[in-house]
């Protein structure tokens, strides 16, 4: 099964090596004349990311100068501005190779969309009212464990904290027959439970799997669980292994990385106790070894040793290949990630871990390796953004003059958030807040509501939109990103923009580095499933 980095910044998985700057990022060339293009450098090369076709096109150095004002200067200016450094000739040269490029292949014209819209009301409406993914019940605020990076331990204004509020089940039985009934037109549907730690309230689970199996046997319903892993034995594990639940368990690495942050309500470690569980779980029921539901999910904090993590992954017999790793990073105060790629002492091992990962792309070991367990870390951490660039396929003969925001999340439709109290939310990942409520599992979502949070996000940028060199390739789709001080701001929208134009430059750079070793190196991942 392939790990994925969950990280709602695709591009985030590079360190980076442009300028961290980001008012450098957020300022963006606003004249249609100059050609819709994004200028970038290798040390053997100079290349050109052409925004309408979304082709990566080498060009010679005198090429590369001119189409920085090219279309916005004549050819007499161009001439006369870049004479010196390559010469009359050269110049002329370029300028018709230019234009001959423009005519017969399409490439570095100057169309940009007349507007960049949000998906239409017809298209919310239609997955809201039929195609819902997942669902996911908060069944208890209530946990065993008090991890130092939770976001509900209080460390974090604008989310809730720990307590004993469990979700009932008049609330529970409402909220699946208000996403099953919103789900019809789907092939595959997911219900998932979630905490707090929700093996605490194990009775509501088994009440919410027997009610959809007898009232809803007609649907294809999936069940996953994200727990601990200090539960997973006797009747929880039996019952979650006969029912077949995709089962996350949390788990940072060896028990020095993992202690130090999992710990129990009473300050004990942890680690002992959910390996051991482990190991029962999997002797008990051997299928979840090779079936690929069981997975783990780890936080990457500042602390954290990703090279000691990695050898553990790689090493113990706990694990087998057809499991998964996904790393998230830790959250800080005020909805900030903690940079996972810059921060102290995580950078070193981050830098080691990526000169491995790409060195390994080049001689093409990773292609043969990114599923085996030896290489869950590094494709959880870096290597989605390579994946959905190079599946990003191409487009002729450029841009349509109407563009739909392709990547936004319809909140409420991927993915239903209902807390124990009956509210739901786009995610468990959003700030729950009074701004972020959707609707009730009682009235259902409020399409206004909706609208309005699309709004925001859309509205706010559609001209810089227009001129912004990831906009055929954007995945800024999240509501988490645009979160600041526990409201949704358009400048918190542009900041984040900015950071994935930033990790997008230092991606096209370390594509083509790796291509100039290796043409074949991606070839790959016409296999690998990114979700």
């Amino acid at each position: 099964m392939c790990a994925a980095m969950t990280d709602a910044c695709a591009g985030q998985g590079v360190p980076h090596e442009s300028n961290g700057d980001l008012r450098l990022w957020k300022n963006l060339p606003r004249d249609d004349k100059l050609p819709f293009i994004h200028r970038f450098k290798t040390a053997k090369g100079k290349y050109v990311y052409d925004v309408n076709t979304r082709r990566i096109i080498r060009v010679s150095p005198v090429v590369w100068d001119i189409l920085e004002d090219s279309g916005c200067m004549a050819d007499g200016q161009l001439i006369a501005k870049h004479l010196s450094a390559h010469g009359a000739d050269q110049v002329s040269h370029a300028l018709r190779e230019i234009a001959k490029t423009r005519e017969e292949k399409g490439l570095f014209l100057s169309f940009r969309p007349k507007q960049v819209l949000p998906p239409t009301r017809e298209k919310i409406q239609k997955q809201l009212d039929e195609q819902r993914e997942q669902l996911i019940l908060d069944v208890t605020e209530d946990c065993n464990f008090r991890c130092s990076y939770c976001v509900y331990g209080g460390q974090h204004p604008h989310h809730r904290t720990h307590s004993p509020k469990a979700m009932s089940w008049d609330i529970a039985r409402a909220g699946i027959d208000e996403f099953l009934s919103h789900s019809k037109l789907l092939k595959d549907r997911v219900v998932s439970f979630y905490g707090g730690e929700p093996l605490l309230n194990l009775p509501l689970i088994r009440q919410c799997v027997e009610y959809i199996k007898q009232e809803y046997s007609g649907l294809a319903i999936r069940f996953s669980l994200t727990t601990n892993g200090s539960l997973l034995r006797g009747e929880a594990a039996e019952f979650l292994a006969k029912e077949n639940f995709l089962i996350v368990v949390s788990l940072d690495g060896p028990p020095e990385i993992h202690d130090r942050n999992r710990r129990s309500r009473d300050g004990a470690p942890s680690w002992a106790k959910i390996t051991s569980n482990l190991r029962e779980f999997l002797k008990t029921y051997p299928a979840y070894r090779t079936n690929g539901a069981l997975r783990f999910n780890a936080v990457a904090n500042r602390a954290m040793d990703l090279e000691e993590a990695q050898r553990f992954w790689a090493t113990s017999e706990l694990f087998t290949d057809s499991m998964g790793l996904e790393i998230n990073e830790q959250a800080l105060p005020g909805g900030e990630p903690s940079t996972m790629l810059s921060c102290d002492p995580l950078a070193e091992s981050i830098k080691v871990l990526y000169k491995e990962f790409i060195e390994s792309l080049r001689d093409g070991r990773f292609g043969d390796e990114y599923h085996c367990r030896s290489r869950w870390v590094q494709a959880a951490a870096f290597q989605r953004p390579f994946v959905l660039f190079h599946k990003r396929g191409y487009l002729s003969p450029h841009l349509p003059e109407k563009m739909v925001f392709l990547n936004t999340c319809i909140p409420g439709a991927r993915r239903t958030f209902v807390r124990a109290d009956g509210t739901c939310f786009a995610c468990e990942r959003v700030l729950q807040s009074r701004e972020q409520i959707l609707g009730t599992v009682k009235q259902g979502l409020d399409f206004s509501k909706i609208e309005k949070l699309l709004d925001l996000w859309t509205q706010s940028c559609q001209e810089e939109c227009r001129y912004c060199w990831c906009l055929s390739h954007c995945h800024m789709g999240c509501l988490a990103t645009v979160e600041e001080d526990g409201e949704l701001t358009e400048a918190a929208k542009r900041n984040a923009c900015a950071r994935y134009r930033r990790s997008m430059h230092d991606l096209l750079v370390e594509y083509c580095r790796v291509l100039e070793e290796n043409p074949k190196a991606f070839e790959y991942v016409a296999d690998v499933e990114i979700l």
